[in-house]
This record gives structure tokens, sequence and C-alpha cells, in this order.
């Protein structure tokens, strides 16, 4: 039976990483065609080659989330390549030359909002783009460990609902619902599943927020008996 996904054009910003990876993958698996976005196009342009000679359709576009220009460059890239953007994935994280330093108090809660500010500048860009389409879907993934992240988001997302379904236009929050171990494997195959879910949903069901959290499995727990 084919999925909800198949065919359908996803724009996915930070397709570089690790849970952006999974999920561009999961999606190109069930047919999706993708754009990948992010800061590092050497990586983007790997996997949109690794996707294309398996048989799937995507396109490379550096762009990073907290430069609205660059989240237009991609949409209008990709709505050349495809006819049309059905669906915007973001995946917060800093840019490239994001000051890191140990010890600064300050930089947490400068990365915090930077994450955040990632977000709504994509989801804006997004908005606009699909308003001109009268559809859409928009889905903003938290980062792991980012429970501030994803209420500021959640309330924020609640705050421009009411014009986003007026445009036809769907919002869901992907986001862990406790502090986790961090971006390994399992949780970028969890997130990429999450989202799936939701933007393989009928036209007439918007997923609001998807929160979960990882257990441990008896087998693993076995492995590390």
């Amino acid at each position: 039976m084919p999925s909800n996904v198949q065919r359908k054009v996803v724009v996915i910003l930070d397709a570089a990483g690790m849970a952006g990876e999974a999920i561009a993958r999961h999606l190109v698996e069930q047919g999706a065609r993708v754009a990948l976005g992010g800061s590092d196009p050497a990586r983007l342009r790997e996997l949109a080659a690794e996707f294309a000679w398996d048989g799937g359709e995507a396109i490379a576009c550096e762009a990073d989330m907290t430069r609205r220009a660059q989240v237009d460059r991609l949409l209008d890239a990709a709505s050349e390549r495809f006819g049309r953007v059905d669906v915007m994935v973001g995946i917060p994280v800093p840019p490239a030359d994001f000051p890191y330093a140990e010890g600064d108090r300050a930089r947490p809660g400068l990365l915090s909002g930077i994450h955040a500010l990632g977000a709504i500048h994509a989801t804006i860009a997004a908005l606009a783009h699909m308003r001109r389409l009268g559809t859409g879907h928009i889905v903003n993934v938290a980062p792991p460990g980012g429970q501030a992240i994803a209420r500021a988001l959640s309330e924020w997302s609640r705050r421009v609902h009411a014009q986003a379904d007026a445009d036809r236009i769907r919002m869901t929050l992907v986001a862990p619902s406790r502090p986790c171990g961090g971006a390994g494997p399992e949780y970028a195959a969890s997130v990429a599943r999450a989202v799936a879910f939701a933007i393989g949903q009928p036209a007439g069901i918007d997923v609001d927020e998807i929160l979960f959290r990882q257990i441990r499995t008896h087998a693993a727990a076995y492995a590390e008996a």
C-alpha cells in the first residue's frame, strides 16, 4: 500500500546532522523527494548523490536556518526542482561559526536562544512560502535535553497555529518528553519515525505535538549485562 509520505517534497534543515540524516533516509525509503539543507555542503552533496544512486530524488543546498535568506533560497530551490514544497522539517543546530568555549556559563543560554531563533526563522520562511501554495506542513524537532526549547517552541506554535490553520498549513513539534542520553543513533531513529508518522497523516489530521521517550529494551539490558 502506498505511503502518505510517497512523492511528498520535504525540505530538511539540518540534514547533515545525525537526526536530519536519519529523517532524510527514512523519508526517502518511503518515497519522499527531499531537499537537504545545512551548514556542511560537502556532506549534503554526498547524501543527495547516495539517494539518487539508490533511485531517490534529492537536492542539496547550503542553508543556515538562523539566516532567513538562506532558508528562502533552499525553499526556492526545492520548488524549482520539484514544483512545490509540501513539508519543512527543522532540526535547530548552532551555526558553524558558533563560539564554543569550555566553562563559559553564558554559552548554554546563548545556544538555547540560537536553537529557538533558528526554528522560528525557518518556520516564518516556510509559512510565507506555503501560504502562496495554500497548503503545507511544518515540523520542528527539539534537540535532546532541550526541554526549555521545546516548551518555548510549543508556546510559540500555539500562538501562530490559528493563522496557520486558516492557511491550511499544519504544524507539529517533535520533542523528547524528558532529558535523554544524547543524540545517538537510537534517538535519531526515534525522531525519524516520529516525523514520518506526523507527515504521513491524512490531509484532515494535524498532529500538534509528539512527545517521546526512549526506554531500555530487554535486548539492550542483556547486552550490557
